[in-house]
């Protein structure tokens, strides 16, 4: 019995790594041939294998035509080609991705089209684009930014590279962000320390 319970705390902890590193490994890889959704509004949705996720452009003068279906060319944390001569591209800034993650936490206001438009205008401003602009940052979304940094600690956010098949287009970089199922975790965290306590237990006796 006590092997049969030290095998589970094992096994218990193994599906907690492999849940974990979801977070790790993010979902839409290089080669991949995804859709922009044909909705029109900010935020956009990227459909990737029936998936659907929401973005932000980090290029304002490159554009991806709505329901038209693109190859990505590469998953980073920089934006390919754009305005930046560089091929390794251009570093995507922390704040860009903060910004990200504290709209679809709801850390900014209620998730409107009229929020997220001026959350894409922030973006743009750290991102150094034509049409950005700082001034909600500076005048509101800095101080959110100070108290709750630490939300970026269970997001994945990478820049997604459009592109066509031969890879030599650039249609637009998309700022896509991912985070693990909370339940999930909690569920396989309760139940490892559960199994853990009890095996503890047992043992003693």
């Amino acid at each position: 019995m006590k092997k049969f319970l030290v095998l589970m705390v094992v096994v218990s902890a193994f599906l907690l790594c492999k849940e974990t590193s979801w977070a790790l490994t993010f979902p839409i890889v290089a080669g991949e041939q995804v859709t922009m959704a044909n909705d029109g509004t900010v935020p956009y949705t990227l459909i990737d294998g029936g998936v659907t996720y929401q973005t932000f452009c980090l290029e304002s003068t490159n554009y991806f035509s709505p329901g038209s279906t693109y190859y990505v060319g590469s998953v980073g944390d920089n934006a390919i080609k754009g305005n930046v001569a560089d091929p390794a591209g251009d570093p995507v800034n922390t704040e860009s991705k903060w910004l990200y993650a504290a709209f679809m936490e709801g850390l900014l206001g209620d998730k409107t089209n009229s929020l997220a438009l001026l959350v894409q205008k922030a973006i743009w401003g750290f991102e150094n684009e034509i049409g950005g602009d700082l001034t909600e940052w500076n005048n509101k979304y800095n101080a959110i930014y100070l108290a709750n940094q630490n939300i970026l600690n269970h997001w994945t956010i990478k820049a997604v590279n459009l592109t066509n098949q031969a890879g030599t287009a650039d249609y637009q970089s998309q700022l896509v962000g991912v985070v693990p199922e909370p339940a999930a975790m909690l569920l396989l965290g309760t139940g490892l320390m559960g199994l853990a306590f009890s095996t503890r237990r047992r043992i003693k006796k």
